[in-house]
């Protein structure tokens, strides 16, 4: 088959894509896609939109966002984390327009080209042609997919764009959970088993640091608290498994790192809750509490200054390097 066509002029759109730092849209099945002042949830398997809105800036948190199912089941999925741009592409997509004998429009194909914006350069993704039939002519649809197929185009399976987007921008969705996932052997020694575990509760501490001090969510600190108390707890629960002073001299400074953080956390878990109280209040009150929490925000600059002092201290840098050093040893 012959087909005459007609050329649209192409047309270039850029497309941020959005996550959690610990994945919480991927691990639904989920991804978040913005193109101009448009936000749309789409569905990992099939591509499809679930939900969309139209936003002036760009998201950072689910509750920044206008009213909508949007934000709504945003809010049900990522809580308290921030919406991270993890690839910015950009899309050439130039249309065809395809006509028959009597030159009447019986189909359009879509050509998109993709390349990841990044560093001030482009990197070319992979291209897709999108074919968008035309009601009432289910025969030239049948004839223009056998035409694809034989010239070798392969049927899209789901959503492409963000795996191949996400690699391309050297990211691994799921490569961050605060969640323990290890592995131990039944004959495994008590010792080794342990520093199994507490490698891993090191890994997440650090793996959290830059978000602390970045001040992008209140999660980055919780998560890196719950490892350090994790810490603490196993060095307690194992005090015949290392030797005493190697337990009492990190229980010591672990304890020392969690001491550091606690007025942060208690402040974070007061503004978080700042709606509620708002909303136990009578009405007439409630603008009466606001300079309550106007003062706990500045407190909270003062602490978490000074908890990216105490991260980048000598101490800190101490007790993770001779933490590391005792759990790479080998066993006695």
């Amino acid at each position: 088959e012959r087909y005459l066509y007609k050329l649209d002029r192409p047309a270039v759109d850029q497309i941020a894509i959005y996550d959690t730092y610990d994945w919480r849209l991927f691990n639904n099945a989920l991804t978040l896609h913005r193109s101009g002042q448009g936000l749309v949830l789409r569905s990992l398997e099939n591509a499809s939109p679930q939900e969309g809105v139209l936003a002036a800036v760009e998201p950072n948190f689910a509750w920044d966002l206008p009213q909508s199912a949007l934000r709504d089941r945003l809010e049900r999925i990522v809580k308290v984390r921030a919406l991270l741009k993890l690839a910015e592409v950009e899309m050439r997509s130039t249309q065809f327009n395809i006509l028959n004998e009597d030159e009447k429009t019986v189909g359009r194909l879509l050509y998109k080209e993709y390349a990841l914006v990044q560093n001030g350069g482009q990197t070319a993704l992979r291209s897709h042609i999108e074919l968008l039939p035309i009601r009432g002519y289910p025969k030239y649809e049948r004839q223009l997919v056998k035409l694809l197929k034989k010239a070798g185009c392969k049927a899209i399976q789901g959503d492409e764009l963000t795996p191949m987007a996400l690699e391309a921008a050297g990211k691994r969705p799921g490569s961050y959970s605060s969640k323990l996932n290890y592995r131990l052997k039944r004959k495994q020694r008590a010792d080794e088993a342990s520093k199994v575990i507490l490698r891993q509760m090191l890994a997440i501490m650090r793996a959290n640091e830059a978000g602390i001090k970045a001040d992008i969510d209140t999660e980055f600190l919780h998560d890196y608290r719950i490892a350090v108390r994790r810490t603490r707890s196993l060095l307690s629960q194992n005090r015949r498994v290392f030797a005493a002073e190697t337990t009492e001299r990190f229980k010591r400074d672990f304890r020392v790192l969690g001491k550091r953080t606690n007025e942060l956390r208690d402040l974070d878990v007061y503004l978080l809750s700042e709606g509620k109280f708002e909303a136990a209040l009578p009405d007439e009150l409630q603008e009466d509490i606001k300079p309550l929490f106007n003062y706990l925000k500045e407190r909270r600059q003062t602490a978490i200054a000074d908890v990216v002092e105490a991260l980048e201290s000598q101490t800190s840098t101490r007790i993770s390097v001779d933490w590391q050093t005792c759990l790479r040893a080998p066993s006695a």
